[in-house]
């Protein structure tokens, strides 16, 4: 770490033009070219003011295609700039005193600070397609006329052009290398990485930085995950977990199908259109298939170009630039739906991709407390089984119900089906606005969380009933024995149910702060809490179809977490049911992202998905909240 500001200090000033802001009067405007600066933060991997890149066309998933649009502000969020906060303080000092720790010349610093934010604050066209040309130049790729380029944000594109036409070479040079220093700011000595965790307390909240090992080992598992994987693969993976879990997948569809047949809101068109896409939904499990393989031929060439030193901020610079290289070469390259696309095998999550259509379980889920090899089923189902569930209902929540069966962002509801989502879809929201986490006094945004909300509630659902059919349809036998249960029934479907109920709490108690964990449990301190209840769900929801609200009772209501505020709650159907009902009687379960979002929207009041990358600060991604066929983008040719 200790040449890590020598070494970004000199890609600075060589490649970047400098930084003003540590070189006072003595920076040379003259020198300042804004088209090269921003072609060379992109190469690596840092968009300013603007973003380019490649990504499956939504209209059509089978081709790529050029996206550009705004990229992200430091703060991330426009809000935070319309008026001065405790935030934009600590934002401004974050910059002045980073500034300060390195700069020899700092006469100006004061007025650079104030620049660089009031530009930053200014900012909502610039030749683009002269820029896309040259940028796709960096990966030996060729535009043509013809190629369909992607646009959003337009009123952004339309204004930025003027603004940055209205300021001086300083102000520009300033803010794009500041942009770029401080998300590589995490690579330098603890002394900056303490004046970036002063801000952070402020503006995230985090009162301590990351664990060290914690930030390293993800770093390794991003860039280089998939030889990581291999290694955890060959050496821990338990391979079997990967065929049951293959046989869990496809009973829980199954069960979401029956659920589709059996509902009542939508009609038989719509109906026809989701079973198909159900259906079609592709599962990847544990791992790339190429990882089986002995010969580590397509696993070397993944990593053909990656030629380290001893200097890990220049490995940090080569990963960069690789990385931009990588996006951009995709343009041209034939589209493989089996490829793992933003994860690796070690991440401990699921995945739900509309534009391919398919779910994803990486290895890294298919463990203990999330999946347990001699365990008896109903503990499986009440633990991997409901995060399946979630992952095949996002494929018809309020986003993933944008996409067809084969990934392509096309209305497929019929307008009565829709009307009848919508209405259910409302119900979520209310229900889950009126929860609110006294911890930090902030209620859940019912609105930002409603996919979320749907899926959690959806797949919890479905791997109950795939569990209750299996009930029904087996003989009971006792884990580890053989022997007949058959005349117990009754009693052990209770059983199981309270198993069930019991392990799915465990697991929503069980996530790290991230969801993008990797494999080391032991920094794992950070929870998510619920309170399920599988048998009340299982016979109030049956009397409305994918309604998704289950009531808990009073009694139950007690059990839930001390910071979950026991706010009136009820679903939309109750309400018109019987408008006196008793509130304090009828209590809904908690979302099991109750805690992880209540808190990300103290951070942010908004959604925050989890980061790609969590060593570059990335734009957050917007739910569109209510399904139409309409794109907010503008689609055009370079001609």
């Amino acid at each position: 770490m200790a040449d890590s500001v020598n070494v970004l200090l000199s890609f600075v000033n060589t490649e970047l033009g400098g930084w003003p802001i540590l070189q006072g009067p003595m920076w040379d405007d003259a020198t300042f070219n804004f088209s090269q600066l921003l072609l060379k933060l992109a190469e690596y991997s840092s968009d300013v003011i603007y973003i380019a890149g490649t990504e499956i066309d939504e209209m059509n998933s089978s081709v790529q295609a050029i996206r550009i649009g705004q990229s992200d502000l430091g703060l991330l969020d426009r809000s935070y700039y319309v008026n001065e906060s405790d935030v934009t303080k600590a934002y401004r000092q974050f910059i002045q005193n980073f500034a300060l720790a390195l700069a020899t010349d700092r006469s100006m610093i004061n007025n650079d600070v104030n620049d660089i934010f009031n530009f930053e604050k200014t900012i909502a066209t610039f030749d683009f397609v002269r820029h896309l040309r040259r940028l796709y130049l960096l990966a030996n790729v060729s535009l043509v006329d013809t190629d369909v380029v992607i646009a959003s944000e337009l009123d952004y594109l339309r204004n930025v052009s003027l603004i940055v036409d209205q300021q001086s070479p300083r102000v520009l040079q300033n803010y794009m290398v500041w942009r770029f220093m401080m998300s590589r700011a995490w690579i330098i000595p603890r002394r900056f990485r303490t004046i970036k965790q002063q801000f952070d307390q402020v503006f995230l909240g985090t009162t301590v930085e990351q664990v060290r090992a914690m930030k390293c080992a993800r770093y390794v598992n991003y860039n280089m995950g998939f030889a990581v994987s291999k290694l955890y693969i060959d050496k821990y993976f338990d391979k079997d977990a990967r065929i049951e879990s293959i046989v869990m997948i496809d009973n829980i569809r199954n069960q979401f199908i029956d659920i589709i047949n059996q509902s009542t809101w939508m009609n038989s068109i719509s109906k026809s259109r989701a079973i198909d896409k159900a259906r079609a939904i592709n599962a990847k499990v544990g791992y790339p298939a190429y990882l089986d393989d002995n010969n580590n031929t397509k696993l070397e060439k993944n990593y053909a170009e990656y030629n380290f030193n001893s200097s890990f901020a220049r490995n940090v610079l080569l990963m960069l630039k690789l990385n931009a290289k990588k996006n951009l070469q995709v343009l041209r390259q034939l589209l493989d739906r089996e490829e793992w696309i933003g994860y690796t095998p070690t991440i401990v999550n699921a995945f739900y991709n509309p534009s391919f259509n398919d779910i994803s379980f990486p290895a890294g889920i298919l463990q203990t407390p999330f999946f347990y090899k001699d365990a008896p089923k109903y503990l499986n189902y009440g633990a991997i089984g409901t995060i399946i569930g979630h992952e095949i209902t996002h494929g018809f929540d309020n986003f993933g119900g944008l996409y067809d069966k084969d990934g392509n962002k096309i209305l497929w509801w019929d307008n009565e089906t829709l009307s009848a989502f919508n209405q259910r879809k409302t119900c979520i929201i209310d229900q889950y606005n009126n929860y609110t986490v006294t911890q930090i006094d902030l209620p859940v945004n019912g609105e930002q969380t409603q996919g979320e909300n749907i899926a959690d509630n959806g797949g919890l659902k479905a791997a109950f009933a795939q569990k209750s059919s299996s009930i029904n349809n087996h003989p009971f036998s006792l884990p580890k024995t053989n022997q007949s249960l058959d005349n117990k029934k009754p009693e052990i479907d209770q059983h199981n149910r309270r198993y069930s109920s019991i392990h799915v709490q465990r697991i929503s108690r069980t996530s790290s702060n991230n969801s993008t964990t990797n494999l080391l449990p032991s920094y794992s301190n950070q929870s998510r809490y619920s309170r399920f209840d599988l048998q009340s769900m299982n016979s109030s929801s049956n009397n409305q179809e994918m309604s998704f609200w289950h009531p808990i009772s009073s009694e139950q209501t007690n059990q839930l977490p001390s910071y979950v505020e026991k706010t009136t709650a009820m679903p939309c159907h109750m309400k018109r049911r019987s408008q006196s009902l008793n509130h304090e009687k009828n209590r809904f379960h908690t979302s099991a992202r109750v805690q992880w979002i209540s808190r990300l929207s103290s951070y942010r009041k908004k959604i925050i998905m989890p980061l790609r990358n969590p060593y570059k600060i990335s734009p957050t991604p917007v739910r569109e909240e209510s399904f139409s066929p309409s794109s907010k983008v503008t689609r055009f040719s370079l001609e």
